[in-house]
């Protein structure tokens, strides 16, 4: 099974697949993170714009790992090497895409092998639509966590984090995605299994 097998459409949101980028290093991170997935047909994904509060939700909330793109680009020495020598906008620019195609390798692999999988994802696109319909024909069941906040809320989070982590989150993409997510939450009730929507705004 090719991850175009599960999401056809991810080619919108990866310009490439993991054998283009194939490597020792990548392979560890992959390998390393499914010897901790159960072997159970469920997926779970936790929604949302950024800085809604998805990893704080995943932390509270979920028994075990979670995979989170964020995390895995953090984790690349090359990402560390960026921040350091070029800054947090250009770390981000030259390692985001490396962390989503390794990302989308470990969810391809883990649904290939019929394990649990929590993913913390804003889910916003069609690709991840496609993904739940296609889970569903497999066998897995299925739920949504969407985890939202106002606008203002998020870009100050973002400001926040940023400062701490050095993590950059362009403005535009917290925009756009937090545009997406009412009419996201009601795509994902007439396809999975559960939905459910909590608001971060307190925490």
């Amino acid at each position: 099974m090719k991850i175009y097998d599960l999401m056809p459409s991810v080619k919108d949101l990866i310009p490439y697949d993991y054998e283009h980028i194939r490597s020792e290093e990548y392979e560890k991170i992959v390998c390393d993170f499914l010897g901790k997935c159960p072997k159970e047909r469920f997926f779970e994904q936790v929604s949302g714009a950024p800085g809604a509060g998805k990893t704080t939700f995943c932390q509270k909330s979920i028994n075990g790992c979670f995979l989170s793109f964020d995390k895995i680009m953090e984790d690349l020495p090359s990402y560390q090497k960026d921040l350091i020598e070029y800054g947090s906008k250009k770390a981000f620019q030259n390692n985001e895409i490396v962390a989503r195609v390794i990302g989308y390798e470990i969810l391809r692999r883990a649904v290939d092998s019929g394990c649990k999988l929590v993913l913390e994802h804003s889910g916003v696109n069609l690709a991840h639509l496609e993904l739940f319909c296609n889970l569903k024909k497999l066998k897995y069941k299925t739920r949504v966590d969407f985890v939202i906040s106002d606008l203002k809320t998020l870009l100050e989070r973002v400001k926040v984090r940023e400062a701490i982590t050095k993590r950059h989150t362009p403005k535009k993409m917290i925009e756009q995605r937090y545009a997406l997510v009412n009419e996201y939450i009601e795509k994902y009730r007439k396809i999975a299994d559960e939905v459910k929507v909590y608001s971060s705004v307190d925490w």
